[in-house]
């Protein structure tokens, strides 16, 4: 259901931004992590769930520890839910 509000409509487009982004991210440091780690521990693109995000991220974490990947994923991320927020309270 499309929002009837128009401000609750910007912040689900803004919502869908942020995670269309952490997406993206996701995919580049499941290829930093996989240009590092041997064939057969490497990661699959396909798929994502969050024991798979977990793992990645720790990986990530062990592999580049002052990588700014992460912190950016969960900024879009912790973005994305605070716009679904608004737009939840705002679309009454």
């Amino acid at each position: 259901m499309i929002p009837s509000n128009p401000y609750s409509l910007a912040f689900l487009l803004c919502a869908i931004s942020f995670f269309i982004v952490a997406t993206i991210i996701m995919y580049a440091m499941t290829g930093r992590v996989n240009a590092r780690l041997p064939d057969e521990q490497r990661f699959s693109y396909l798929g994502s769930y969050f024991a798979k995000n977990r793992r990645i991220a720790e990986t990530y974490r062990s592999l580049f520890p002052k990588g700014r990947l992460l912190w950016s994923y969960r900024i879009c991320l912790a973005l994305g839910i605070a716009f679904m927020l608004l737009t939840a309270r705002f679309d009454r």
